[in-house]
């Protein structure tokens, strides 16, 4: 038989933890989503007697806000180097409405860089944003004036206050002079967030010193650790970490980038600088598993406003020479829902076009078979109607060697599984089959991932014209 023959079905599949009748899979229907752009192949279930909906009854423009979410909408954290945040800066067209918009896209925002003496400039801002159309209501935690230069700078979170509370704050003190600008830290409770309760710490970094600085953080990161007793800290703000600042050959001395308790969201290939420049300065670096598991995929970017609002150079210098970046923590999950949830990731191979012998498919049921049965170790169900069978299945659970089970099979029933069939699975499985979602689950939106060391197997053969032997190989996710 060719390759050609065979038919390879990837699919994710979402069923109850309860016998929801699953004996029969139908066609598969792409489903999108409420949740962001996560979208797949979900397998419909009904009992074998009844007929199954056509999918394309399912209109993809209906109203799901009936459904319960998985979870409330992400917590999302902005920072933004704001050169020189002062009133001058408050005098520039473009600047104002594009902060504002910044704030308002965001449910805190580190505003970094703020170099005003008479402490005037951010309050005004504040009350600008305050008069947002939503209603929504913000408000400011703000740093010390902090610097050894004269040009006195302070950090600023500007926050919503219907989804933010700061519980408390930490200016660093630092006695060693490890800092131009010693960082800033909020412990923030997030009510609608996932992970409620976490800190972040403000940093800027002198250009000339990074190595030092970034390696200091690490000190900030244990003294707001063992303050607050809190594992989930995030470091975010301009970092000068790229371009002539910090040369790769430098890495291997920056301590925040080898430590494995910090995980960085921006790569170097980042560009969060506008202008000529193409320099991943502004960070996020995120510690605890916690706070690392609830960082949402995708949300992390750079938010380009001179392409939106189509700038040109001197506009945009007028705003910053830097871009904001934007990152996401999941909401607060529905245990209501999720609890009943599990997730599977299942691929098929459809074997059919070429005549089966009927009589070895049915010695899989057969009692004379026992032997046959016992070697291949699997659980053998033949399911019919009033007197007739119309289909065998052979099933193996909580398997960690795919391949070897299924020869065992083939061995055991000889004719009914063809070496084709075999070949397109291990493919499957060793390129970007299930082998790849069993190291790096699928992401979805709501739902706790977790990583399973074995898969199931079904072997499923109905009784028709021609005769037709599904193998379906799945792995859990959830």
């Amino acid at each position: 038989m060719e390759l050609k023959e065979l038919l390879l079905v990837v699919c994710v599949s979402f069923s109850l933890f309860q016998d929801v009748g699953t004996s029969k899979i139908a066609e598969s229907a792409h489903i999108r989503k409420s949740i962001g752009e996560n979208s797949g192949r979900v397998k419909w279930h009904a009992n074998e007697h009844k007929s199954l909906p056509h999918p394309t009854n399912y209109r993809l423009h209906d109203d799901l806000s009936d459904l319960p979410k998985l979870a409330e909408k992400p917590f999302k954290v902005a920072a933004f180097n704001v050169r020189k945040f002062g009133m001058e800066r408050m005098k520039k067209p473009h600047a104002i409405p594009i902060i504002s918009e910044v704030v308002l896209r965001n449910d805190i925002t580190l505003i970094v860089e703020v170099q005003d003496s008479k402490d005037k400039a951010i309050w005004d801002l504040l009350k600008i944003i305050n008069k947002n159309e939503a209603g929504l209501p913000y408000d400011i935690s703000i740093s010390d004036r902090v610097g050894r230069s004269k040009n006195k700078e302070q950090y600023a979170f500007i926050y919503r206050t219907d989804r933010v509370t700061i519980a408390d704050t930490y200016q660093y003190e630092d006695n060693g002079d490890g800092f131009e600008r010693p960082p800033f830290s909020v412990r923030v409770t997030a009510h609608e967030a996932d992970v409620e309760d976490f800190a972040l710490i403000a940093t800027h970094t002198r250009p000339d010193d990074v190595v030092n600085e970034l390696n200091n953080l690490t000190l900030v990161y244990e003294k707001v650790r063992k303050m607050w007793d809190l594992e989930d800290i995030m470091i975010l703000g301009d970092f000068n970490a790229d371009c002539d600042f910090l040369k790769s050959r430098d890495w291997p001395k920056v301590t925040l980038s080898r430590d494995h308790r910090f995980y960085w969201l921006l790569d170097n290939c980042a560009d969060t600088t506008t202008g000529n420049t193409d320099c991943a300065y502004d960070r996020f670096v995120v510690a605890g598993v916690n706070l690392q598991d609830a960082v949402v995929p995708g949300l992390t970017n750079i938010y380009r406003f001179d392409e939106i609002y189509n700038l040109n150079d001197t506009e945009v210098y007028d705003v910053s020479d830097h871009y904001p970046i934007e990152m996401g923590f999941i909401g607060k999950k529905n245990p209501n829902v999720v609890q009943k949830l599990d997730m599977e990731w299942s691929f098929s191979v459809t074997e059919g076009g070429f005549a089966i012998d009927e009589n070895r498919v049915r010695d899989i049921y057969r009692k004379e078979k026992s032997v046959a049965r016992s070697r291949a170790n699997f659980l053998i169900t033949p399911l019919k109607i009033k007197t007739r069978y119309y289909e065998v299945r052979a099933e193996r659970n909580y398997e960690p060697d795919v391949m070897g089970a299924l020869k065992c099979f083939q061995r055991a029933f000889p004719g009914v599984i063809s070496n084709n069939a075999l070949s397109v699975v291990s493919s499957n499985l060793n390129a970007k089959g299930l082998a790849s979602y069993h190291s790096s689950p699928p992401y979805v939106y709501g739902l706790d991932h977790w990583l399973h060391d074995n898969y199931d197997i079904t072997v499923a053969c109905r009784f028709e014209i021609p005769i037709t032997c599904k193998i379906t190989v799945s792995v859990h996710t959830s």
